[in-house]
Protein backbone atom coordinates (compact mmCIF):
# COMPACT_ATOMS: atom_id res chain seq x y z
CA UNK A 1 0.00 0.00 0.00
CA UNK A 2 1.29 3.31 -0.72
CA UNK A 3 2.16 5.74 2.45
CA UNK A 4 3.10 9.21 2.43
CA UNK A 5 6.57 10.25 4.23
CA UNK A 6 5.07 13.85 5.71
CA UNK A 7 3.66 16.29 3.48
CA UNK A 8 6.27 16.64 0.87
CA UNK A 9 4.77 14.01 -1.39
CA UNK A 10 1.33 16.23 -1.36
CA UNK A 11 3.28 19.84 -2.07
CA UNK A 12 4.98 17.79 -5.31
CA UNK A 13 1.70 16.61 -6.30
CA UNK A 14 -0.28 19.61 -5.94
CA UNK A 15 2.42 21.65 -7.50
CA UNK A 16 2.34 18.83 -10.82
CA UNK A 17 -1.63 19.50 -10.89
CA UNK A 18 -0.75 22.99 -11.37
CA UNK A 19 -2.02 24.17 -7.63
CA UNK A 20 1.00 24.83 -5.46
CA UNK A 21 0.21 25.53 -1.90
CA UNK A 22 1.88 29.10 -0.60
CA UNK A 23 3.18 28.82 2.68
CA UNK A 24 3.72 32.33 4.89
CA UNK A 25 7.20 32.73 5.05
CA UNK A 26 6.73 34.48 8.89
CA UNK A 27 4.84 31.40 10.22
CA UNK A 28 6.40 28.65 7.45
CA UNK A 29 9.69 29.71 6.76
CA UNK A 30 10.65 26.13 6.16
CA UNK A 31 7.53 25.04 3.95
CA UNK A 32 5.22 22.44 5.12
CA UNK A 33 5.06 20.56 8.39
CA UNK A 34 3.96 17.52 9.22
CA UNK A 35 0.93 18.85 11.29
CA UNK A 36 -0.17 20.17 7.72
CA UNK A 37 -0.40 17.25 5.94
CA UNK A 38 -4.47 16.90 7.16
CA UNK A 39 -5.06 20.13 5.01
CA UNK A 40 -2.67 19.21 2.21
CA UNK A 41 -4.21 16.12 1.74
CA UNK A 42 -7.62 17.61 1.66
CA UNK A 43 -6.31 19.72 -1.25
CA UNK A 44 -5.19 17.34 -2.85
CA UNK A 45 -8.14 15.27 -2.66
CA UNK A 46 -9.91 18.39 -4.09
CA UNK A 47 -7.84 18.47 -6.81
CA UNK A 48 -7.85 14.68 -8.14
CA UNK A 49 -11.90 15.60 -7.72
CA UNK A 50 -11.48 18.76 -10.26
CA UNK A 51 -8.97 16.37 -12.54
CA UNK A 52 -11.94 13.55 -12.47
CA UNK A 53 -14.68 16.30 -13.65
CA UNK A 54 -17.93 16.60 -12.57
CA UNK A 55 -19.25 13.81 -14.87
CA UNK A 56 -21.03 10.64 -13.54
CA UNK A 57 -18.86 7.78 -12.63
CA UNK A 58 -20.37 5.19 -15.00
CA UNK A 59 -21.29 1.49 -12.60
CA UNK A 60 -18.61 -0.77 -12.21
CA UNK A 61 -20.79 -3.76 -11.49
CA UNK A 62 -19.10 -4.14 -8.38
CA UNK A 63 -15.65 -3.96 -9.76
CA UNK A 64 -12.52 -2.60 -7.28
CA UNK A 65 -11.90 0.18 -9.83
CA UNK A 66 -9.17 2.90 -9.69
CA UNK A 67 -10.03 4.24 -5.93
CA UNK A 68 -9.99 0.31 -4.77
CA UNK A 69 -7.22 -0.74 -6.37
CA UNK A 70 -5.33 1.92 -5.03
CA UNK A 71 -6.72 1.29 -1.87
CA UNK A 72 -6.74 -2.49 -1.55
CA UNK A 73 -7.48 -2.71 1.91
CA UNK A 74 -11.85 -3.33 2.48
CA UNK A 75 -11.33 -2.30 5.73
CA UNK A 76 -9.17 0.54 5.62
CA UNK A 77 -11.75 1.62 2.61
CA UNK A 78 -14.41 1.80 4.28
CA UNK A 79 -12.74 4.01 6.99
CA UNK A 80 -11.76 6.65 4.81
CA UNK A 81 -15.37 6.42 3.00
CA UNK A 82 -16.67 7.36 6.09
CA UNK A 83 -14.18 9.73 6.03
CA UNK A 84 -15.14 11.38 2.51
CA UNK A 85 -19.01 11.13 3.52
CA UNK A 86 -18.21 13.74 6.47
CA UNK A 87 -15.93 15.74 4.36
CA UNK A 88 -18.34 15.61 1.33
CA UNK A 89 -21.60 16.24 3.87
CA UNK A 90 -19.59 19.39 5.38
CA UNK A 91 -18.49 20.68 1.57
CA UNK A 92 -21.96 20.22 0.54
CA UNK A 93 -23.49 23.23 3.48
CA UNK A 94 -20.57 24.95 1.73
CA UNK A 95 -21.31 24.92 -1.61
CA UNK A 96 -25.08 24.60 -1.59
CA UNK A 97 -27.02 27.80 -1.57
CA UNK A 98 -28.70 29.31 1.76
CA UNK A 99 -32.56 29.15 0.61
CA UNK A 100 -32.46 26.33 -1.36
CA UNK A 101 -35.28 25.00 -3.72
CA UNK A 102 -37.69 22.12 -2.44
CA UNK A 103 -35.57 19.67 -4.78
CA UNK A 104 -32.32 21.09 -2.84
CA UNK A 105 -33.69 20.91 0.16
CA UNK A 106 -34.24 17.21 -0.25
CA UNK A 107 -31.13 16.82 -1.19
CA UNK A 108 -29.91 18.17 1.96
CA UNK A 109 -32.15 16.51 4.00
CA UNK A 110 -30.52 13.22 2.46
CA UNK A 111 -27.45 14.49 2.97
CA UNK A 112 -28.31 14.78 7.02
CA UNK A 113 -29.65 11.58 6.76
CA UNK A 114 -26.72 9.94 5.30
CA UNK A 115 -24.30 11.62 8.08
CA UNK A 116 -26.56 10.23 10.41
CA UNK A 117 -26.84 6.43 9.16
CA UNK A 118 -22.88 7.09 8.58
CA UNK A 119 -22.25 8.00 12.44
CA UNK A 120 -24.74 5.15 13.17
CA UNK A 121 -22.34 2.33 11.22
CA UNK A 122 -19.24 3.80 12.08
CA UNK A 123 -20.10 2.89 15.72
CA UNK A 124 -22.88 0.97 16.63
CA UNK A 125 -22.20 0.58 19.84
CA UNK A 126 -22.32 4.42 20.70
CA UNK A 127 -24.54 5.85 22.93
CA UNK A 128 -26.16 8.15 20.21
CA UNK A 129 -26.77 5.32 17.86
CA UNK A 130 -30.53 5.59 18.63
CA UNK A 131 -30.53 9.25 18.30
CA UNK A 132 -28.55 8.85 15.18
CA UNK A 133 -31.02 6.51 13.64
CA UNK A 134 -33.33 8.39 14.77
CA UNK A 135 -32.24 11.78 12.96
CA UNK A 136 -31.83 9.48 9.70
CA UNK A 137 -35.50 8.75 9.93
CA UNK A 138 -36.91 12.37 10.00
CA UNK A 139 -34.29 13.38 8.06
CA UNK A 140 -35.21 10.85 5.35
CA UNK A 141 -39.04 11.50 5.86
CA UNK A 142 -38.47 15.14 5.18
CA UNK A 143 -36.43 14.56 2.24
CA UNK A 144 -39.36 12.64 0.73
CA UNK A 145 -41.88 15.12 1.11
CA UNK A 146 -39.88 17.96 -0.40
CA UNK A 147 -39.48 15.37 -3.02
CA UNK A 148 -42.90 14.91 -3.44
CA UNK A 149 -43.54 18.82 -3.30
CA UNK A 150 -41.13 19.67 -5.89
CA UNK A 151 -42.80 17.46 -8.43
CA UNK A 152 -44.41 19.80 -10.75
CA UNK A 153 -48.24 19.49 -11.11
CA UNK A 154 -49.59 17.05 -14.02
CA UNK A 155 -50.98 18.68 -16.73
CA UNK A 156 -54.43 18.17 -18.25
CA UNK A 157 -54.42 16.38 -21.50
CA UNK A 158 -57.84 18.45 -22.87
Amino acid sequence: MWTLDGPDPIVRALTALGLPPVFDPEHRPGGARDEDEPVLAESLIAAGEMRAGPAPVPGRGGAAGPWGDTVQDREFGQALLYRRLERTIADWQWATDAAPSRAGAAAEAAMFAAHALVAAHADPDSEHTEDDLAEAEESLQAALVLVRAARPAPQNQD
